[in-house]
């Protein structure tokens, strides 16, 4: 499952970058590119979600809850491009992976900063996209940018997804045995041990010949 939960967002990055070079260097996009991009990025979210079931059941349960609602989010929407079901799924597959990155930020692992760095990043992409829509009042005074941030979006769900998957993968990973056939020369050298000495006993010297009662005469 490692494996794949790296291979699902490396190839929903693949898919998106694609279409702004392939006009320039290689024949056009195809029109199934988005939709596997999607279900990529799904299948390396619930990837995830089971490489963190696997390590850390107690500690990781909520970001389980909302990587796998990312990955429906991404499915359905995937499945359904058009009508009040698209827009909830897409409005979810937006929305969780940023709490699920905090969450994941917050148990101080290797990397937690670079996360809480993408979250903000992700919340000011995602308010931005809000504020700029056609239907917010604020869209008329903004121009015309709400097209620019829709597009690169979900570069910012794909970021995520690949720093919680790295750092998690930092996190769990087992620790480097000792390798055999190290040289001595690198080796400490064994303490000499230490030889008790016993404390010499003093002696007490005693007279050559006992003394002798006097003799009665």
């Amino acid at each position: 499952m490692k494996w794949l939960s790296i291979f699902g967002p490396l190839t929903a990055l693949a898919a998106f970058a694609y279409p702004h070079f392939s006009p320039h260097l290689f024949a056009p996009a195809p029109v199934a590119l988005p939709l596997l991009g999607a279900l990529a990025l799904a299948a390396g979210c619930l990837a995830l979600a089971y490489v963190l079931a696997e390590h850390e059941p107690a500690r990781a349960a909520v970001p389980r809850v909302f990587l796998v609602a990312t990955a429906a989010g991404l499915i359905v929407a995937a499945i359904l491009p058009d009508g009040e079901t698209h827009r909830w799924a897409t409005a979810v597959a937006l929305a969780a992976p940023p709490i699920a990155t905090h969450l994941l930020a917050r148990r101080r692992t290797p990397g937690h900063q670079a996360l809480h760095a993408l979250t903000a990043a992700s919340a000011l992409a995602l308010t931005a996209y809000l504020v700029t829509h056609p239907a917010s009042p604020l869209a008329p005074l903004l121009g015309g940018v709400h097209p620019l941030i829709e597009t690169y979006l979900p570069l910012t769900q794909i970021l995520l997804v690949t720093a919680m998957t790295l750092t998690t993968l930092a996190a769990t990973a087992p620790a480097q045995p000792q390798t055999p056939g190290v040289p001595a020369h690198t080796l400490p050298a064994p303490a000499r041990p230490v030889i008790a000495q016993s404390t010499p006993r003093p002696v007490i010297a005693q007279s050559a010949s006992r003394p002798t009662a006097p003799r009665m005469s």
